[in-house]
């Protein structure tokens, strides 16, 4: 299901446009 993953990574992106927040989102969403 790489669109998903896709979607989740997009959403990162747009939540966390500063990329402050970056690599703890994505470790939550991991």
């Amino acid at each position: 299901m790489p669109e998903v993953m896709k979607g989740f990574s997009d959403m990162a992106k747009a939540a966390t446009a500063d990329g402050a927040l970056d690599k703890k989102t994505k470790e939550l969403i991991a």
